[in-house]
């Protein structure tokens, strides 16, 4: 087998940090993007114009930018996605600095589910994953591991103390979650 270029740093305005797919539709694909770096963890210049989330509905082949309406314009930080199982690629999550956001469009439009200030900021850790038997439970690494059973709307801390145990992964059994 060969690889082949589909999607570039250059393309998407910053460095790739997450790639998801739909469970349930495997021709849907979402790749996160953060702006680059220069020295020190400082971004360079501004932050591209570009959102930092692109979607394939081809299982990758071609790429377009999602939509920007409702994610912030700039300060996003690292973003991390998780796509919601039993919806067909179409409920999307994505966890920003500002907070986490949630699309039921395909992408298409977002809207703020949580600003909650224990989630907001830091830029180390920044991954969210979604139940695989159920799309409104969530959970949330930081300085604690955050559980959301509402669909992000609220979060309450599971395990860790949120004065900082630091969990940067998580992996739940997909038959018992």
């Amino acid at each position: 087998g060969h690889w082949q270029t589909v999607l570039t740093a250059a393309t998407a305005g910053g460095a790739a940090v997450d790639i998801e797919a739909a469970a349930d539709n495997n021709t849907v694909l979402y790749a996160a993007f953060r702006a680059p770096f220069r020295g020190r963890g400082r971004a360079a210049g501004p932050e591209p114009s570009e959102p930092p989330v692109f979607v394939s509905t081809d299982a990758g082949r071609h790429w377009k930018p999602a939509a920007a309406a409702g994610l912030p314009a700039t300060g996003r930080g690292r973003p991390a996605l998780a796509v919601a199982p039993g919806t067909h690629g179409r409920r999307l999550y994505a966890y920003l600095a500002q907070g986490v956001f949630r699309s039921d469009d395909a992408a298409a439009h977002w809207r703020l589910a949580s600003a909650d200030p224990r989630l907001v900021g830091g830029g180390q850790f920044f991954h969210i994953y979604v139940d695989p038997t159920d799309a409104r439970v969530l959970y949330l690494m930081q300085t604690a591991a955050y559980r959301s059973t509402d669909a992000g709307a609220t979060w309450q801390p599971f395990t860790g103390a949120p004065s900082g145990d630091d969990f940067n992964a998580f992996w739940m059994d997909p038959s018992q979650p």
